[in-house]
């Protein structure tokens, strides 16, 4: 839609400095994919005007800095108004007077010193089809995907956690109250508009064997009720700091395990999110996101953030929902049509979308930490991916992902992951400084790591100049990194291994 509206235990593989240098047109990345890839590189280009613009909130923009900028002073020099300062993410959400260009602006703030980037405050949707409260059918979802088999070895434990981002979770629900942590509310709208939450918390972890109403996937874990949706959608700037509480918990309670949920998105690339979400997969959570209904091979977001498990809907027959979106980032499908859950006020209601499968996998995911403490999100993922039940296909598939999500088979024997970590450290050339705010990618490896034309991901340098890349599948690969005057490529291509942290070290020059 368009318009406006009011890691922990990696073994260390190190990669020398590698250093190949030329001139560069920009930092900015356009959004342009390899070959056979799913997600953008970065960024799209600018449009013209606001009119061009994803779904956004009239006169609003959210600014990143580098750490040593005085972000005060940007925002002056655009005759601004701090609505919002996100500390984690050097990241500040601003109000325009009126009337402005948004578009404008963001081109002013690029060319400013200190700006790492500039953006819409997009506004994300839940990914939801409501259906008729009164019909009859019950749960399907839990038996689809063996969850009973799996309750035999556990039903997850309080110590296991799903953060449930999302319009927020009647707390008071005889199925769910038992099981609430202490949230917060990002947004400055009480209640919980639509139940979309609070169906979801259900899904993932209404208490089971309670004698009343429904089971949830993880039915002894922990509900985290984060508010980042009011009734009119979910802001960027609401649903970063939502995440970032996510990750804060999972940081201050070394002993608990999150797994975040997000059955929400939009259009809009944003890299304040997406900051939001690298800074969760550091802190040990495991990011999950629902694909999207529009039905075609696209990529939403977050789930086509890297890192993120993108989740598509399934039917009880097995097949991929008409709405549910599909592509090459797509990681795993569950149960997202007519789907039996809690809604607010202590009742029940039917709804569809992958806002409902994606809750599901969460389940799942918990069901997996609980058993398994140790390991992190990396492997958890691939515990998940493996043990799918694949369907169209032997392997990966752009429709199913890799497959239907299976808990009896995830909750077995774990199994050998596949993924790796790189880390790309990016230093000047002249100070041997590390760099912040660079552009790096991770490209399939070629000889001489020249004509490179397949992108795995992105990522831009933090502040000590480091980009991390998580879940990259065993395999050989090369990486460039660039500012708006300088850059730098692998001379050699570099090989992930499972389980291992990949080091490289770039030194950019003109």
């Amino acid at each position: 839609m368009k318009g406006t509206r009011q890691e922990a235990a990696w073994t260390t593989l190190v990669i020398g400095v590698l250093l190949v240098v030329g001139c560069t047109s920009g930092a900015r990345l356009v959004g342009v994919t390899g070959p056979g890839q799913g997600v953008p590189t970065g960024p799209p280009s600018l449009p013209t005007s606001d009119a061009g613009l994803a779904d956004h909130v009239p006169q609003q923009i959210v600014i990143g800095v580098l750490p040593t900028a005085d972000v005060h002073r940007v925002v002056a020099a655009i005759d601004g108004t701090v609505l919002r300062e996100i500390r984690e993410l050097h990241a500040v959400t601003v109000r325009l007077r009126q009337p402005t260009s948004i578009v404008d602006t963001i081109r002013k703030l690029q060319g400013m010193a200190g700006v790492r980037y500039a953006e819409p405050n997009y506004v994300y949707q839940p990914f939801l089809t409501p259906n008729d409260p009164f019909f009859s059918s019950k749960q399907w979802g839990p038996q689809k995907i063996n969850a009973p088999a799996a309750w035999d070895l556990t039903t997850g434990n309080p110590n296991s956690v799903v953060a449930v981002v999302d319009t927020g979770v009647d707390s008071t629900h005889p199925d769910l109250s038992g099981n609430i942590l202490a949230g917060i509310n990002c947004t400055g709208e009480a209640g919980t508009p639509n139940g979309h939450g609070t169906h979801v918390a259900g899904i993932a972890a209404a208490i089971g064997n309670n004698g009343i109403g429904i089971a949830g996937i993880a039915w002894a874990a922990g509900i985290l009720p984060i508010k980042v949706c009011t009734i009119s959608g979910c802001v960027i700037s609401d649903i970063a700091c939502g995440i970032l509480f996510g990750a804060n918990f999972a940081t201050l309670n070394l002993g608990m395990r999150v797994v975040e949920n997000l059955s929400l998105g939009g259009a809009g690339y944003s890299q304040t999110l997406k900051d939001a979400v690298d800074n969760a997969i550091q802190s040990n959570v495991l990011v999950i996101a629902s694909a999207g209904n529009d039905g075609k091979s696209t990529v939403l977001f977050p789930a086509g953030y890297p890192g993120v498990m993108a989740v598509g809907a399934s039917t009880p027959t097995n097949d991929r929902a008409v709405f549910s979106t599909y592509g090459s980032h797509l990681s795993v499908i569950a149960p997202g049509v007519d789907i039996y859950s809690t809604i607010p006020g202590g009742g029940y209601s039917l709804m569809s979308g992958t806002s409902m499968a994606a809750p599901h996998v969460a389940g799942v995911a918990a069901l997996i930490r609980a058993g398994n403490p140790t390991l992190t999100p990396c492997p958890v993922r691939a515990q998940i991916e493996q043990t799918a039940t694949h369907l169209g296909s032997a392997g990966f598939s752009p429709q199913f992902g890799w497959g239907l999500v299976n808990a009896a088979a995830v909750v077995g024997s774990p199994v050998t992951s596949n993924y790796g970590q790189i880390q790309v450290t990016v230093l000047d050339n002249v100070t041997l400084v590390p760099v912040g705010a660079a552009d790096v990618i991770v490209w399939v490896g070629t000889t001489s790591c020249l004509g490179l034309t397949q992108v795995v991901q992105t990522a831009q340098t933090n502040s000590s100049g480091v980009a991390v890349f998580g879940a990259v599948s065993a395999g050989s690969y090369c990486a460039t990194a660039s500012t708006t005057a300088k850059k730098a490529t692998t001379q050699t291509p570099f090989l992930v291994t499972a389980g291992v942290t990949t080091n490289a070290t770039l030194i950019i020059a003109p």
